[in-house]
């Protein structure tokens, strides 16, 4: 596990940014925290995927989410299978299921959209089932080896796929202290190495915005270093 403040750090910051988004799915109400996840509401208006950045400064993280709207992971994924529908995709997912003669969640029930079912491997795991390139239009053009390995996976639906895959039994050791993280979130200006700015700027040829991203600080910081140097106020 990653140091237990990094940890802590990480999780308050996902849950101020729950929170500042009404703490529920806007679809199905759902408050699970280990279920819910963050849509950008104009895809042209993304400049970073959620999970890239919440190891950066909060203020760049406030400010994405507020392009987003909350909710669960199942929600999440109907949305994108109405909006964005890859028939090939679709109708693989429904013969998947036909062989596994499941039509939902094996463990919560969840049936609303095939989208949101998943294949979570129980034994060793040689294939994943999206990213096909062809279609197949009935079971018997689906190869042997694929149905063995549908044998060695259970149908689970995108929420309780990803609570799986979440080490719970530490948040709720440390979920007191996220909490308190998480009401007293303040945000310190970083310490920025001016050497290293001029470098990527002056012998690296890199912009100041992309020099603020990578040193997580603001791009008028980096404007003010590179000022300095341009006025030979910094050695």
């Amino acid at each position: 596990m990653k140091k237990k403040s990094d940890y802590i750090l990480s999780w308050a910051k996902k849950l101020k940014a729950v929170n500042m988004l009404g703490g529920k799915c806007e679809l199905c109400g759902d408050k699970n925290i280990f279920h819910l996840t963050f849509h950008h509401k104009d895809k042209n208006d993304k400049s970073y995927e959620i999970n890239k950045i919440k190891n950066y400064r909060w203020s760049i993280i406030e400010k994405e989410i507020k392009k987003c709207s909350l909710l669960c992971h199942n929600c999440h994924q109907k949305l994108h299978n109405e909006n964005e529908i890859d028939h090939r995709c679709a109708s693989n997912k429904k013969l998947f299921l036909e062989i596994k003669s499941n039509r939902g969640c094996e463990w919560c029930g969840y049936d609303n959209c095939n989208g949101s079912l998943q294949f979570h491997h129980t034994g060793k795991k040689n294939y994943k089932f999206t990213g096909f390139s062809a279609e197949f239009k009935t079971i018997y053009e689906i190869e042997q080896e694929m149905i063995d390995e549908l044998d060695e996976c259970i149908v689970l639906c995108a929420n309780c796929h990803n609570k799986y895959h979440t080490n719970t039994e530490i948040y709720y050791e440390h979920e007191q202290e996220i909490i308190n993280k998480s009401n007293t979130l303040r945000e310190n200006s970083p310490k920025i190495n001016r050497n290293l700015v001029k470098k990527l700027y002056f012998e690296d040829g890199l912009r100041q915005l992309d020099i603020s991203i990578q040193l997580n600080c603001g791009k008028s910081t980096i404007s003010d270093i590179i000022k300095e140097f341009k006025k030979g106020a910094v050695v």
